[in-house]
């Protein structure tokens, strides 16, 4: 099948080493940035809004990537796979969430968990 875009089309373009390039699960707009998430990796990425170059009607690029584990204190390691599903922007605060809780042997009932927050957008 020809590699054709249509006129309502949204180009995102991935640097080759970036964290989220396929399985695309969870996207937030902020003024000019595009933040995405994806469901199998451990971070999330921000895209700039550049020019369109073609027929699409919105293009972003030049990509930053953010490891989840240099932003909060997560349980697995900092590699592991966060299984992100969605994202929002609310008052500079952007905000992610996945899909499943932790599978932990021997929880404790007595034990809270707080994740911390950073202000990314």
């Amino acid at each position: 099948m020809p590699n054709t875009r249509t006129a309502n089309a949204v180009r995102l373009e991935f640097a080759p080493g970036s964290l989220v390039k396929t399985n695309l699960s969870g996207a937030a707009f902020s003024g000019d940035w595009l933040w995405v998430a994806g469901d199998e990796a451990y971070g999330i990425d921000r895209l700039r809004r550049l020019p369109p170059a073609g027929n699409e009607a919105l293009r972003f690029g030049e990509v930053h990537d953010f490891r989840l584990a240099e932003l909060l204190d997560l349980p697995g390691g900092a590699d592991e796979e966060a299984d992100l599903e969605g994202m929002a922007v609310a008052s500079g605060w952007l905000w992610v969430v996945g899909s499943h809780g932790l599978k932990r042997k021997n929880a404790r009932a007595d034990v809270e968990h707080a994740g911390n927050a950073k202000r990314l957008a």
